[in-house]
């Protein structure tokens, strides 16, 4: 008897520790049910937008809305709503943001009929909270009328922001976001936050605000360090660069305006790839302007540079590319003699073998199969000299 009441004892605890209480979530929700049901108790909406294929969603579920102090406080405060994206559709609300991932949470006003706080993605056990308790009060649609009429405190502009692209609100959010960093000062622009905005929003480097971030960039390299500052201006243009360099016919669009005023840019700059980046626009304009026998010229100069041979033919394959799509046979034959001397030069048998395939997609464009499988063949040799013998 003692050793039956003593297993009970060891177990109750364990079976009594693994009840817990959880949000409950309405499925397949009645909406007009659920609105009349919010405004008679005078409560907000919560939708958690999810699938029956999002194994995130069900975690979600299962490790957040189970805790007992989610589930206490999702019960009190909200009609909670399950809402499948392959079924159920939401109510005619305002202000609804782009759902891009699973598991999303919603927060519906039910009197004003619209969507005032939201979250996509990234939910937690340790952020759900603070997200609920946000939407209860100083929410995004709280602060976006406090913005529109000039009332929102500038040091609440950045969480505002946040919120705004964490919630799905993209648009929104990309056009305040100018508004927001064109009036900090140089000493605010350094502070850790705005730093950090900056550097992850921050793409066009003809923006008077990168201007201006590059005017006092001694700020920044004193708190941040002067490698992770230049490291940055550097990747910023070079990312652009390849934005504007990225083409394959002379036919697509090309802002000549914009390209003047990066080239400018980067003349008067102090980066440290700066011969680089000019040289590769000055061979842009070249290319752009059907000038390929010039192009030749410059890659041959390019090929003789105290580069890498793998930064060489980084700079050289695209636009090799560029010219053989749009030029005449007799042309696209100097592209494949071009690559094929400096396929014989190379050393390195990586770069070798970038030369041997670029021939190769170019006699495939000119409908020769044959060659281009023969230099397709000696490519995967040069890589993997016993592939045939296998």
């Amino acid at each position: 008897m003692k050793i039956i009441l003593y297993i009970l004892l060891c177990c109750v605890p364990g079976i009594l520790g693994a009840q817990h209480r959880s949000v409950n979530c309405i499925k397949n929700p009645q909406w007009n049910q659920i609105i009349q049901q919010a405004r008679e108790e005078k409560k907000m909406i919560f939708v958690d937008c999810g699938a029956s294929w999002c194994m995130p969603c069900k975690q979600f579920a299962s490790e957040v809305l189970t805790k007992d102090s989610v589930a206490d406080f999702f019960n009190e405060q909200f009609i909670n709503v399950y809402m499948d994206i392959d079924k159920d559709t939401l109510p005619d609300v305002g202000c609804k943001p782009r759902i891009a991932v699973i598991p999303s949470i919603l927060f519906i006003d039910a009197e004003k009929m619209e969507v005032v706080h939201a979250k996509i993605g990234g939910l937690t056990l340790s952020n759900i909270l603070h997200i609920a308790r946000t939407a209860l009060g100083e929410n995004i649609a709280a602060r976006r009328k406090l913005l529109q009429t000039n009332q929102l405190p500038k040091e609440k502009m950045l969480a505002f922001l946040t919120d705004l692209s964490a919630g799905g609100y993209k648009t929104e959010y990309f056009n305040y976001l100018p508004q927001y960093l064109d009036t900090l000062s140089p000493k605010s622009l350094s502070e850790k936050a705005n730093w950090l905005l900056c550097k992850k929003e921050l793409k066009d480097i003809t923006q008077p605000l990168f201007q201006k971030i590059w005017n006092h960039r001694q700020l920044l390299m004193d708190l941040y360090g002067e490698e992770e500052v230049m490291q940055w201006f550097n990747q910023t243009t070079y990312t652009q660069l390849l934005h504007e360099l990225y083409w394959r016919t002379r036919r697509e669009q090309f802002d000549e305006a914009s390209f003047q005023k990066m080239y400018s840019w980067i003349a008067a700059s102090e980066l440290p790839d700066k011969e680089e980046y000019l040289l590769s626009m000055d061979t842009e304009r070249l290319a752009r302007d059907g000038k390929f026998q010039e192009v030749f010229k410059q890659l041959r100069q390019v090929w003789q540079k105290n580069w890498t041979e793998e930064k060489r033919r980084d700079f050289i394959i695209p636009f090799i590319t560029k010219i053989y799509l749009n030029s005449s046979q007799k042309e696209q034959k100097n592209c494949i003699q071009f690559a094929d001397s400096l396929a014989n030069q190379a050393t390195d048998l990586g770069v070798k073998a970038y030369f041997l395939r670029l021939e190769s997609e170019i006699w495939q464009y000119q409908g020769n199969k044959k060659m281009a499988h023969k230099l397709d063949s000696l490519a995967t040799i040069c890589i993997n000299p016993n592939y045939y013998k296998r």
